[in-house]
Formats: C-alpha cells, structure tokens, sequence
C-alpha cells in the first residue's frame, strides 16, 4: 500500500535526523492512517519524538491482558497533554476511549491509532514490532490521543480512568466466548424442559447468541424467603463479566417492589426484556440492556433467574421485526387483534408502524402495551395534536414515556419543559429525552427516559400525563427574541453616495409599519429591509420561493438562511428536514411576514451551525452563493430526494448536481447487493469530504462530453488510491472503493445531456460494464444502464450486444436488481433459441399514489415512470442512418458502437409498447417500432396464442413419450390462471381433449370433478372470447360437486364428489388448502399459465423462492402426482422443484423451453421489421402496406416459432434415451461449459462432482430440466464463436439466413436479407439451434476436441455432412411419423441419423480441412455420396448381417415405414465410411458402385463390423481415451479401405485372397478372447497393417 505524502516526508526528516533505519517501518505504520489536518500545528521533528517516544514506550516490558497508558504533558509554546496507551488488540477500544473522553469534557485535538504484531520475550520485552496486515492479524494497538493541556492531578486521574476502562474492555472481550456459551447453555436448559410456550424464548436466545447481542455479563439468581418476603439472591460462583464484582444489582432492584409489586413480577412473562440502571462504558453510551429468564420448578413456579447484559448490536435496530424471535411475536399478536384484511391499506400502515416504532420500546413492551400503543397511534392517523403512550419497567426503576408532538410546536425549549414537567410529577432523579422525527409524518416523536426510585414511583395515569403535556403544548408561542443577527455577506460596503440614496429610500420603508412589523424593525436595519424587499419581488409563478444563504456575525450559529415565500412562511415540520439534510443545525428559527405593493410576503429567518465537517470548495464552486439555494430550491420543488447527500454540497464543497449524481450512484450500490444502508454511505462521503470531492472529478474527467480527459483521469485515480490509504476505516475504504469501482466500469453516461429547454435531464442514466465491478453478485452481464431519478429507478441487463427481454414494473423496491438480474439469467438461457442474447429491465415507482383510493392516478404515474426509463435508456443508445453509426449527443463513449436495443412487455407493461415505440419515433430511433415488439402495429401473441402453443409442443411431446396422443384422446387437467390470459386462456383450448377438473387464479378457484372434454372445451371457448374470469363460469357446465370458490373464503366446503377424486377426507379446507391438495393431485397435466410460484425442491425453503405471496399454497415437486408439468408462464416452479419432480417420475422441460415461442415471435417480428424499414425508407414499400405484410405472414411466422419449441424438445428427448449411459457425457460437457461458455453449476443448479459420482454409482442420469440448462448454453457457446469467426460471412451459409424469414420474404426480399443489419447474428443462431437441436448439444465440444477443430470449423463440417447425406430430409421425415410411431423408436432413429451425420462431419475434420471452399466440397461428393446412399440396401444384405435383420424386424413391426425406408434406416450405420469409399473410388479410378460392393463384402468377410463395435466399447472417460479410440478407429478404417484397394485392383492375382484370409484368421482368433482391451486390439490392428502392407 502506498504511504501518504506526510509520511515520505517525515520518513525523509527521520533520515536526515540518523534515526535508525528500523525505525522508518514503524514510522510508516504509526502515522499510516493519520489525520494530517489535526497535525498540522505539529513540526515534523515533534511528530518523530512523538512516534520515537510511544515505540519506546511500546518495547518496554507488558505482560498480556494489561494495559500501559502514559498521560503527560507535551508542546513546546501551546501546553498540550499527550495520552499514550499501548494495549492488546480489542475491539471497541477507540470508540471506548472516545467516550470516556467525551464524559470527562477533554476534547481530543488529534488522534493515532494504528495496529501492530508484536513478539514478546520472557520477560515481557518487544523483540519484534511490525505493523499488522490486516486489522484481524493485529495483536497489539498504539494508540496516541493529543488533548488540551489539563492540571497534574487531571490528567493523573485520566490516566487511571483509561487504565480502569481497559481492564474491563478487556474482561469483557475475555469472558464473551463464555459468557456466549452460558447463553447457549441456558437455552438448551429451557430446550430440555420441554414446555411448547418457550418455543419463541429458544428462538430468542439462539438469536441472540448469533452475535447480536454483545455480551458483558452474567448472573444466576435463586428466589428465596427473606422474613418472609421474596428475595432475589446471587448463586455462588455464578457471576461473570462485568457483574463479576456486582452481582446484587438485580437483587437489590427486585428488593427495592413492594409485596405487590414482587407478586405481579412472579407473574410476568418468563423472558423479561428492560434496561440497567448503568449506562454502558464500552462501544456506545447506552443504557446497557437486560436479558432475564425466570427459573422455574417443574411445577412452572418460578424459582430464580438467569440475568444477561449488554448491548443489543445495530442489527437489533435495523433488521426487519419480523426477522427477529419475540419482536415477530408481538408484531402478530398486534396484527391478530386488528385483524385488518391481508394485504390492505390499514395493515400495510400498521406493518410499517410496528417497524418505525421505536426498537427498545418494542422489546420491551408487553404484548398489551403495545396493543395500546398501536391503538392510539392509528386513531391518531398523523393529525396534529398531542399522543402519549407511557409505561414502566418491571423493577419500576425508570418509566418510559414516548410522547408525539405536533412539528411546529416542537422544540427544545418544549421538550425542557415537557422532561421537567415527568421529572417533578413522577419524582424521578433524572428525566433525559431523544426526539425521531421522518419527513412523511407531521409529528415529531419524544422518547423521555425517567430514572425512578420503586419506592418513591407516584400512581400515574397516561390520561393525565397526555392533558397536561397538551396544556403544555398549547401555551408554546414563538417570539421574535431569537431574532439572528444582521447577515454579514449583507452589509458589503458600497460607495458612500449610493449608501445615502439607498439609506434614505431604506429608512422610509423602514418606518413604515405596514411593510414591516415591529419584529422585524428591531431586529433588521433599513439596509436589510431594501434586500428583503428585493428578493420577495422575485417570487412569481415560476419561483414559488427565494433562499439566500449568507454567513452573519454569530459564533453560535455562523450562517443565515432567509427564505422568501408567497403570503405566509411555511411550518417548520416542512423546512427543517431540508435544511437539517443540507448539513446545517437551526439554531434559531423566526417567521416574519412582509406587505409589498401588491400581496404578503413570508420571510423565514434561520440562523444555522454546520452539522457536518467543511471541506475545502471545489474550483468553480459557490455553495452559499449559488448552489445551496438551487439545491434548496429542487428539493423544494421535489426534483431532488432530500437526504444527508445534500450536505455533501456544503461540506465537500461540490455542486449540487454532483450530490445527486453520488446519489444515483449509492442506490445503484444499495441495488448491487453493497451490505452498508444508505445512512452509513452519506456519512461515509460526508467525514471523506475531500475523497467525495475527488471521486466527482474523477466522474467527469472520464465522461464529460467535451472536457474528458484521460490522462487527468488517471492522475485523479493515483490520487484517489493515496488518499484511501488514509481512511482508518476498513468499511469507509470499502464504501468509497465501491464508487470508485463503479465510477471506472460506467462507459456512458447521460449526466451532461440537455432537455428540449436546454435544462439539464433530472434523469440520470448510467451505462455500465458489470463484469469490471468485483463485488456485484453473478451472473455478470455483458452491460447493464442504470437509470435514477426521483420518480423512478429502473435498471436494464444485456448479456450480449444483442439481446432482447422485457420490461417489468416490479414491486420489489429493495431489490429489484436482483428480481432482474434472476430474470435476465433465464432469459439468456430461453433466448438461446433466438438471435438476440438475453437482456431483461426492471424499474419500481417512487411516487406512487395509494392503488386503492387512485387508481387511475396510479396507472398515470406507472406510464409516465415508463417513459421517463426508456428515454433514459435511448439517452445512451447509438442510432443508425445512412451514414452510419450516429452517437448520441453530449455523451463521451468509452466502449465502441452499440446501437441495438430492444424491449418487451412483461409483468405490469402489457399494453405499453405502443408508448415506447412513440418514444423510439420521437428519439429517430432507427429500429422505429421495432424497438417494442407486440404493439399495434406488431404480432398480437394473444391473438396468434403463440405462448400458448410453443408450450403446447413440449406437452405433446411428453404425452407421446406416456403413449398418449392428446389432441385425439381424453385427458385429465388442472390449471393455473384463467380463460381471460393469453397463456392460460389460449392453452386450455388447444385441445378438445381436455378435461379440466381444476383450476385457480388468485382470485378464485374453479372446480369440475367429473367433466364432459366437450361441454367444458366450448364454455372456456366462450369464457376466452368474452375475456371472463371463473366466477363467469356458467355453473351448469359444471358436474355435480363442482363449483367456483373464492379465495377470500375462510374456508371451502368439500364435496363428497371431490373428496373421491382427491382422496382427502377433510369435510372443509381454506382456499390455500385446497389449492396445496390440487398441486398434489393425481392428473395426467398441471398446466401453468399464470403467475406465481408454486413448486419448490423440498431442500428449499419459501423464503428462497422468494414469492411470498404464494408461500401458503406451494408444494413439493417430489409431493405431486401429475404425470406432466407444462410451463405457459414463467417461474411456476424453482429449477430444483422441477428436478425434484423429475427424479420422482414427473416429466417437464423447464419454462424457458416451454415458453420461448413469445420471444421468439417477438425476435421474427423486429428482424422482419428491420428488413422491410430499409424498403419503407427507400420508399419501396409504405408504411401501410409493410403493415399488412406482416399481418399476412401470421401464421407463416407462427409455424416457423412452432418449429423451434418442437425441435428443442425432441433434442432432449434424444438426450434421454439413455439418461445413465448419457450421464458421463453430460459430465463432461458441464465442465466444457463451465471453461469455455461462461457455465455456473450452483447458479444454473446443475450438479457437482460428488452429485454426479452418486448418480453414477444409483445407475441415474441428469434430469430434463439439468439438460434442458445444457441445451441453450451449448447453444450460447456455439452462437458466440460462430460470430467470433468468419463463418457468417462465408455466401455458402446464407440459406441459414433465408430460412429464417417466412417465404414470401425469401422470394421478395432475398437480396435484400445479406444486407440486413443481423445478417451474421442470424446466420450464427440458426447455424447454433441447427447444430445443437439436431446433433446434440455434446457434438459441438466432442468433435472440437477429438480433431483438435475450431466451432466454426466444427459447423462447417455439419453442414456438409448434413448436406451430403440429405440429413434434415430425413429428421423431417421421422417427425413426420408423430403419434404413428412410438417415441422413443422416433427419438432412436433421430439419434442414428445424427450419429451418420457426426461420423461423416468427424472425417471432414481429419481429411478435409482447412476448407478452403465448402461449396466445391459439397459439389465434388454430393453426386456420388447420393448414389452410394441409394444402393445401400442392395450393397448389404440382411442375411449377411444380423444388426441389420434385427432392426428390419423391429422397424416393420410398426406398420408405419414403407420396405425402402425400414431397408435404408436399418443400415443407416453402415454408411459411416461414405466419403472414404467415394475418395478410393476416384483415387483408383473405378465405379462407386463397384468400390461399394467390394468394400461391404469385405467388411461382412473380414467381420470389419465386429473391429468397429469392439472399438466403441473400449472406454472414453477422458480426452485421451477418446484420442485413442478415434485414432485407433481410423486405423482400422484405412486397413479396411486398403483391402478393399488391394481386392480391386488385384485382378486374377491371387495374393490379395491370401491377405484376406490371413487377415480373418487373425479377426477370428481375436475374437475368442472377448472382451478386448486398448492393448490387444491395438496389437490386432498392428497384425492387420503389416498384412495389408506386405507385398
């Protein structure tokens, strides 16, 4: 780590001083982390006796666990007194430290800490003294604390304080590690005593063990008799901690109850929760809090205590209540007794009361107080008057009383009033008081602490408390004594003769009292009154308010604020939030108003002290000038957020678009997962005012439109890394990091841009490259733009340059980045089958009205959040025109050319794509409307229900897998959704076959136990076109036990009819109930097309689902009977849910592969748009009539979609045939995947290596859903190298691209699709979905790796082979033979034909390559690889190969195939060596026909056949397995071809027949010792070469 300036600089000085060279080290790491600011009075020479004194002081003898501290004197013309403590390493020991020096009134000037690892000799005595690594490495601290000079005796008793605090930092730090495990062992205690109603105390205990409670100290107490009085009395040897020398505190508190006060304590609740009298002296000031858990007997009385205590830790205050054991208690107990409506208004209001309610008062509470409490809270409902809720602690040594006040009223001198007031009337020793108060409530909440005596506690009653405090309140009046001083910056001095005009015109306004009240005359000069009279005459329509801040002449509050508004000035509950934001306290507040000409005038005079450290200005920056008022102003006016952000303008000195672009940057960072709340990042940039500063500049000098500067840019950085080295926080430096990791990974920004006005955007947008940010969580996307205002955040993931997804409103305001970031992964893995890439966007709505009292003004703002998003995202995009790629304007870009973007509808933004595309026209956005697919002008995926029947593929293909064909056959349903969506509504009418017994949205539940398919089909028929939901279900379609229920019911009657059908005997079930019992049922399809999650993995929990609201209906995927699970909408399962079902019997793809044909509807529609926008600007086609166009390729585009989902299914279905023997190859293809295509296994769920060894050794494979991930990453890997390479620009592959395009494109706009601008992209999916769909997705990784081939070269080999061999004709025609042949024999001859295709392209690779020219390749052997392929049957015959009578007799036994198609796919095998055969026809110069009949007969001879297969079983789990196998194939293949040679060109020559024969024998005799190893048949393929050989 580099070291600060000062440092270099002292160590220069310890040099030129001859200190020893061993002391420079130590130098560095003493003032590493220094404040050289607080130094700066220090010269270097008293800063190296300073740092040569305390290692002195720090070699001297220690022994561990005791502290030395020296206080002396020091300063040589300002008496100074210098505290230097060296001490192990504990935690909390500055904030300690700072503490007792906060108590004892000695202010610290300065102060070092720094951290060491030192070794110790015998005798206690420093050996070696090394600056520590890291802050846990440390084992000793130095700390140096420069305080003004005080009296001998002083500081000898300082010095003895801190030694006394240390001893007990250190005893706490000692005995917390057991003092934890007494905790734990109290609650096993309770554990073992078995009692149900202690469930909550375990939680409770073990919550706390979690580290959040710091533990400090221990007691067990028994409860004995006293003169016949209870006692509490310490058991021997059982305190610990700091109640080691105090252990009768508690017993003298329960001493000090009266009779009856000792009984109502018996009968408390077991776990007591309150505060000690002691307020803590380590970590924080606090009261220290108070565990206590009453003993008891077995008859449950109580007979003693256990006592904890310490300090709850910050996660106590912050987490949510309802992750906390006993808070979540008396939440529910609270929510029970209102029992408002799940999900409505009055609960949400009270859900957030109960978690503003201040911490402490919620732990301490009882289940009624709090009932109380919320009670008066509600009624309450945020009117202004006064509320007071008051209670005491069990031991009656303090009573709490929060009271609410209205914000106007509310001050200091109130509360005073108020805390004298309890003190007198509870007779309290002491009365302290907090004051919380939020922007979004109108009162202001005081908590008063009163310290009691039990004894002397007076009987109180919250009614009288309440009136008198009210009285209190009404009597409060504001009176102008707190009038502020003149404003310096206001008394300039002006030139003499324009001071007496101006005086003159002044003192008249002055004495006029109709102006000016006689406040105001006295506290303001006639000077003042002239301004003021001034800046009101600027308030107009277009300013509704003038801030001037100024400094004045008043130590206690040295600047001004004078804020001017129309008629009267506002309350304060209004103006002191923002001012107090903007880092400044109000010392005093005075309202005026003052009587122009023509209308009243309100002046608020604030005198204000900073609340936050000045940093130096930055260049150019005028905070009270210019940019606090503008600041102001915005807030005001709601265009900026009020927060502490604001006061980085005056403290860092920036301007206050830079606080807000720091902003943007935080809740970008609050959405990346950065673990720091938004408060420890303000005051964070706020204590590093001069690092914020920097960061800011370092923004611009990267980004700035016209003043970026690369070479400044990275100076600033340098800069940036040595002023980190100086933050002694490890957190800060993390939190300042993280904005400078993001700061360096943003690529483009619109912060510089300007709106129509010429007024800067309020919007901000940030492109970011994620993958340059560490600490994001995965997957990384490719880029992402983040997008901030107040109305609105919304962010957009692309996974490649091209990549398409939707656009969703979410509701997840905390986190809707990683709702995104979940989505965006699947929609990279379902995009695979499209050209784009995945990319997915979210956005939440910050300033919503309430949906339930506005709902049209809700709507209107979720549009217009919409808009202000996609215009922020077009704000950086690149467009297109004639001349080329257009940058957008005022935007530097740092990453190259990147105009497409595209967007979807998706959940909440159904209908808006229409107001997109007119945002694209606005922009002159090249893509036009093709930017959103699915609007007026786009394909009605509802109407063509094209969802619907992509998912409807992957059903069908499971239903011919059980034998069933489903569009001729009856079948059982049930649904998720209703017949009014477009997924749901168009899925259920897809067959007439359907007998759907069940189905539920969210807001009903429809059943039908014993359905007519053809009844029902023409009732969902008439549901679907009238948009109806299930309560429009016309109840006489619906057999006897049915009915339609709504789910708000408490509970649902269960007819004998379904109790039959579902087998429960339950007589009523709740509507949740119910919908678990259908999840489980026995049916043949549960068919999802609604929204929602339903099944989970039983390894999962609900909360890692995370869809609460479906958390009480979710099942099991190993829980349900269904034979099929079809997904028409996204996430109704979690990934390992569906594994989970598989694995118990169930079949299912994954929602990806059953729903993609929406994407890519969407897909062909924006590259069809593309494609014919070019013609529309060339005027070669209107508008109209590409409109139409497009309408008419309806169904063609819907077949081409169609097309996809069913070849994705049938490749998984391949994949299956043998899912054991598939598993090794799996295997290997997931760790191919995860090194070169980018691969998570825990993201994507897929196995490890120990899962897969078990599935192994259980004979198992992988599941449908684990292949169906493997799929499109095959696919993802191929497309992207493809791009990577020059295939796509390679004319042999452009029917790839034509094909694509519905026909009558193809014929209309053929030469127009080479100039399309995805020409390659299209040409590289297709190529990627063709080769995966139809070879499998382990071809591309088998054949790159056995010949050592590139992807590209890999595709290019397909293609031939593909070609030659007639390949797709033939898949084709087995695909014809849907529901004819059985699934699993279709599946077989897919795997035969592809297994020919990858032998053929495999020989490509070894013989053919580099190929120059496919063209010519396939032209050179098209021809006679044809003619081989016809005379195949004829070539080999059945009786000579048994293989191939085996598979005749089981072909023919379907009926199905024609005698020449079960003769040709019955030796498809046979023609593996093709090409082979067809060079040595041409290379010797006879027939095909002739070379082929010599080389099958030699084959059927020579028993070739058995070489081969024997070759197929030798072992291939690794690489160089398979090497050998290969090698070892050709081999063999070349001796086959050389006797074929041999046998041709032998003519009468008998010695060919001699090479024959001993050839056979030696194949016979090999033979005999099956099975064959490497070994033995390497030596036979030896034999054989020396025959063939030989001349």
């Amino acid at each position: 780590m580099s070291l600060p300036t000062p440092v270099l600089r002292l160590q220069d000085s310890a040099r030129q001083q001859n200190f020893a060279e061993d002391f420079l080290p130590f130098l560095a790491g003493y003032y590493r982390q220094a404040d050289f600011a607080d130094l700066a009075s220090y010269s270097d020479t008293e800063l190296l006796s300073a740092a040569d004194s305390h290692r002195k002081l720090a070699q001297e003898p220690r022994a561990a666990g005791k502290a030395v501290v020296r206080v002396s004197p020091t300063g040589d013309t300002v008496q100074q007194t210098l505290v230097e403590i060296v001490a192990d390493h504990l935690p909390f020991l500055l904030d300690s430290l700072l503490m007792l020096l906060n108590r004892e009134q000695r202010v610290p000037l300065a102060v070092l800490h720094s951290a060491w690892q030192v070794k110790r000799n015998a005798d206690g005595k420093a050996a070696t003294l090394e600056e520590a690594a890291k802050e846990n490495s440390a084992q000793e601290t130095l700390v140096a604390v420069y305080l003004e000079g005080g009296e001998a005796a002083q500081d000898q008793k300082l010095a003895e304080q801190i030694r006394s605090l240390l001893a007990e930092l250190g005893t706490i730090v000692e005995s917390e590690h057991k003092l934890r495990g007494q905790l734990l062992l109290v609650n096993q205690m309770i554990l073992n005593e078995g009692r149900s109603q202690d469930a909550e105390i375990v939680s409770f205990l073990s919550w706390l063990a979690d580290h959040h409670f710091l533990l400090m100290g221990f007691c067990e107490y028994d409860l004995v008799n006293h003169s016949g009085s209870p006692r509490l009395q310490a058991k021997a040897n059982t305190a610990q901690g700091i109640l080691a020398g105090n252990s009768n505190l508690i017993a003298d508190n329960f001493a000090a109850l009266s009779d009856a006060d000792k009984k109502q304590w018996l009968r408390h609740n077991r776990l007591l929760l309150n505060k000690s009298q002691q307020r803590s002296r380590i970590h924080r000031p606090a009261y220290l809090n108070q565990v206590s858990i009453q003993k008891l007997n077995a008859n449950g009385q109580v007979v003693g205590q256990w006592c904890f205590i310490g300090l709850y830790t910050a996660t106590a205050y912050t987490d949510s209540i309802w992750n906390i054991p006993v808070l979540r208690g008396k939440a529910e107990h609270v929510l029970k007794h209102f029992d408002f409506a799940d999900g409505s208004h009055q609960e949400h209001n009270l859900r957030h009361l109960l978690q503003t309610y201040p911490r402490d008062e919620l732990f301490e509470s009882s289940n009624e107080e709090l009932t109380e409490a919320a009670a008066g809270l509600l009624a309450l409902a945020q009117r202004q008057r006064v509320r007071l809720f008051a209670r005491s602690d069990v031991f009656k040594r303090y009573v709490s009383v929060l009271c609410y006040l209205p914000k106007e009223q509310f001050g200091s001198e109130l509360c005073q009033r108020i805390a004298g007031y309890l003190k007198t009337t509870l007779a309290a020793e002491s009365c302290e008081y907090a004051v919380q108060l939020t922007d979004d409530n109108p009162l202001a909440c005081v908590q008063f602490l009163c310290r009691t005596n039990a004894g002397k506690l007076p009987t109180f009653t919250r009614s009288e408390l309440e009136q008198h405090i009210a009285g209190l309140v009404a009597n409060t009046e504001t009176t102008p004594q707190a009038a502020a001083p003149q404003p310096e910056a206001e008394q300039k001095k002006q030139p003499e003769a324009e001071q007496k005009t101006k005086a003159k015109a002044a003192s008249a306004a002055h004495e006029d009292d109709t102006a000016f009240s006689a406040a105001y005359r006295e506290a303001f000069s006639p000077d003042q009154a002239i301004t003021d009279l001034k800046h009101a005459e600027l308030l107009n329509d277009d300013h509704e308010l003038v801030t001037v801040f100024s400094e004045q002449e008043n130590p206690a509050a040295p600047y001004a604020l004078r804020l001017y508004t129309p008629q009267i000035s506002p309350p304060l509950s209004q103006t002191l939030p923002i001012i107090g934001n903007m880092g400044f306290d109000v010392h005093t507040a005075v309202p005026y108003t003052l009587h122009t000409e023509n209308s009243a005038v309100g002046l608020n005079h604030f005198s204000l002290k900073p609340n936050v450290p000045v940093h130096t200005q930055a260049d150019g920056c005028d905070a009270l000038g210019s940019e606090l008022p503008a600041l102001f102003a915005e807030v005001w006016a709601g265009r900026v957020e009020n927060d502490r952000f604001n006061a980085l303008v005056f403290s860092a000195g920036i301007t206050w678009r830079n606080s807000v672009l720091l902003r943007a940057l935080a809740k970008y960072l609050k959405q990346a997962t950065l673990p720091f709340s938004q408060d420890r990042i303000e005051q964070t940039l706020i204590r590093h005012g001069a690092i914020t500063a920097k960061l800011v500049e370092l923004f611009a000098a990267r980004l700035h439109p016209e003043e970026a500067d690369e070479n400044r840019a990275l100076m600033i950085n340098s800069e940036l890394t040595g002023l980190l080295a100086d933050v002694p926080s490890l957190d800060e430096e993390r939190i300042i990091n993280a904005f400078r990791s993001v700061i360096l990974a943003v690529c483009r920004t619109n912060f510089w841009q300007t709106d129509k006005e010429g007024g800067l955007k309020s919007e901000i947008s940030l492109k970011i490259k994620s993958k340059d940010i560490p600490f994001l969580p995965k997957p990384l996307p490719l880029f992402e733009i983040w997008v901030y205002s107040p109305r609105v955040e919304g962010t957009h993931l692309r996974g490649s340059k091209v990549a398409r997804g939707g656009l969703r409103w979410s509701d997840r305001f905390d986190d809707f980045r990683t709702e995104v970031l979940g989505l965006v992964k699947a929609q990279m893995v379902k995009n695979a089958v499209i050209v784009p890439g995945g990319s997915k966007g979210g956005f939440v709505c910050r300033q919503l009205p309430d949906a339930a009292t506005d709902r049209e003004g809700y709507l209107k703002e979720g549009i217009a959040c919409y808009q202000i998003f996609i215009n922020a995202l077009l704000d950086l995009t690149d467009n297109r025109t004639a001349e080329g790629i257009k940058p957008p304007p005022q935007v530097h870009r740092r990453d190259g050319d990147d105009p497409y973007l595209v967007v979807a509808a998706d959940k909440g933004t159904a209908s808006f794509s229409d107001t997109a595309n007119a945002l694209s026209a606005e922009h002159g956005f090249w893509l036009d409307d093709a930017f959103a697919s699915g609007g007026s002008a786009g394909y009605d995926h509802k109407g063509m229900g094209i969802t619907a029947r992509g998912a409807w593929e992957s059903v069908k293909r499971h239903f011919r897998h059980l034998g069933k064909d489903i569009q001729n056959e009856d079948f059982t349903v049930i649904g998720i959704g209703d017949m009014g969506g477009d997924v749901f509504g168009n899925g259920m009418l897809l067959s007439e076959h359907i007998l759907l017994k069940a189905a539920f949205n969210h807001r009903h539940i429809f059943i039908d136990p014993n359905p007519s398919a053809a009844k029902s089909f023409e009732e969902r028929k008439r549901l679907f076109q009238s948009g109806g939901g299930w309560e429009k279900y016309s109840r006489a379609q619906i057999s006897q036990g049915g009915g339609v229920y709504e789910r708000s019911a408490k509970s649902i009657a269960i007819t004998p009819e379904v109790k039959t059908w579902l087998d429960i005997e339950a007589d009523n079930l709740t509507p949740n109930e119910l919908i678990r019992e259908l999840l489980k049922a026995d049916v043949e399809l549960i068919y999802n097309g609604g929204i929602g999650t339903y099944i989970k993995a039983a390894s999962e929990s609900h909360a890692d689902v995370r869809d609460k609201a479906n958390d009480e209906v979710r099942v099991n995927g190993g829980e349900m009977r269904a034979k099929v699970l079809g997904e028409g909408g996204n996430l109704g399962a979690t990934q390992l849910g569906r594994i989970e079902y598989w694995q118990n019997g169930g079949r299912c793809c994954t929602d990806a592969i059953d729903n993609s044909a929406g994407v890519d509807c969407s897909d062909h529609e924006v590259n069809i748009k593309i494609l014919l926008g070019e013609a529309v600007r060339a005027e070669r086609l209107t508008l109209e009539e590409r409109d139409e166009l497009l309408r008419d390729m309806t169904g063609e585009v819907a077949q081409l979609v169609l097309q996809d989902n069913y070849l994705q299914t049938q490749a998984l279905s391949v994949a299956q045939l043998n899912p054991a023997g598939y598993l090794k190859t799996a295997a290997s293809l997931i760790r191919y995947l995860e090194e070169n295509a980018g691969l998570d296994r825990a993201v994507e769920f897929l196995p490890d290596e120990a899962e897969i060894k078990r599935h192994a050794e259980a004979g198992e494979g992988l599941s449908n859903p684990e292949i169906a991930v493997l799929l499109s990453y095959s696919k993802m890997h191929c497309q992207d190298n493809l791009l990577g390479s020059d295939l796509p620009d390679d004319p042999n592959f452009l029917p790839a691209l034509i094909r694509y395009f519905p026909a009558p494109l193809q014929q209309q706009y053929g030469s127009e699709m080479q100039q399309h601008y995805l020409r390659r992209e299209i040409i590289a999916n297709q190529l990627a979905n063709r080769v995966i769909n139809r070879m499998g997705m382990h071809f591309i990784q088998r054949c790159s790796e056995e010949n050592q081939a590139s992807v590209a070269d890999v595709v290019r080999a397909y293609w031939v082979a593909d070609i030659l061999l007639d390949g797709e004709a033939r898949f084709q025609a087995v695909q014809a033979l849907d529901n004819r042949l059985p699934a699993e024999t279709q599946m077989r001859l897919c795997a035969d034909i592809a297994d020919l295709i990858g032998h053929v392209a495999g020989q490509l690779l070894r013989s053919k390559r580099p190929f120059d020219n496919i063209g010519s390749l396939i032209s050179h052997y098209r021809a006679p690889t044809t003619e081989f392929m016809q005379q195949l049957p004829e070539r080999i015959q059945a009786e000579e190969h048994p293989s191939i009578a085996e598979r005749e007799t089981w072909l023919g036994s379907y009926n199905v195939l024609s005698q020449q198609d079960v003769a040709m796919l019955a030796r498809l095998p046979f023609a593996a060596n093709v090409l082979a055969v067809v060079d040595l026809a041409a290379k010797i110069g006879k027939p095909i026909a002739t070379v082929a009949k010599a080389y099958f007969m030699l084959s059927e001879k020579l028993n070739m056949s058995w070489i081969y297969r024997a070759i197929a079983k030798l072992p291939s789990d690794n690489q160089w397995q398979s090497q050998a196998g290969l090698a070892m194939y050709e081999d063999a293949t070349n001796i086959h071809l050389a006797f074929t040679r041999d046998f041709l060109q032998a003519g009468s020559n008998s010695r060919a027949a001699a090479e024959i024969a001993a050839a056979r024998s030696q194949i016979a005799d090999m033979q005999h010792y099956e099975p064959t190893d490497l070994s033995m048949l390497s030596a036979l393929v030896r034999n054989l070469s020396k025959i063939v050989a030989a001349d």
